[in-house]
């Protein structure tokens, strides 16, 4: 059951990157969409749009609904950096940036060589400090298990 934690763990971090720099462009894609919000008419003539279109009613209502959806995942994105922000509390400047090096950047070829010369570990004591910084996550994140 351990290893299921772990692996929740592992899924998060990487779910936290990503989440930062989804916030980062969802919000230039909302600004656009505010801005082209802004610049719809709407005025009805007829029932049916001209030359077979779609009604600016429609395409207003479409820009409403996808700036919702932005606002929506930015939410949620925002809970999953707030629960990765409160378990860094209770580690240390290294712990985080070994852990976060090996489960939460996206592959790197050379991350474990650049951690083993910054702290001058090995290999296997840079693992062991990992694990033990995903066990403290797993236990802020999911309890005692």
């Amino acid at each position: 059951m351990q290893d299921l934690y772990v692996t929740l763990v592992k899924d998060k971090l990487k779910r936290y990157v990503y989440a930062k720099n989804y916030i980062e462009n969802a919000k230039k894609h909302i600004e656009e969409l505010e801005s082209k919000k802004e610049g719809q008419i709407i005025c009805q003539y007829e029932e049916k749009p001209p030359f077979g279109g779609v009604k600016d009613k429609d395409k207003l209502l479409n820009l409403l609904a996808e700036i919702d959806l932005y606002k929506t995942n930015i939410k949620e994105n925002e809970k999953i950096i707030k629960d990765i922000d409160i378990c860094k509390e209770g580690i240390s400047q290294m712990e985080w940036e070994i852990i976060f090096e090996i489960y939460g950047k996206p592959y790197k070829y050379d991350k474990l060589d650049y951690l083993k010369n910054k702290y001058h570990y090995s290999t296997s004591k840079i693992y062991n400090i990992a694990n033990k910084t995903l066990e403290h996550f797993s236990l802020s994140l999911f309890g005692d298990y």
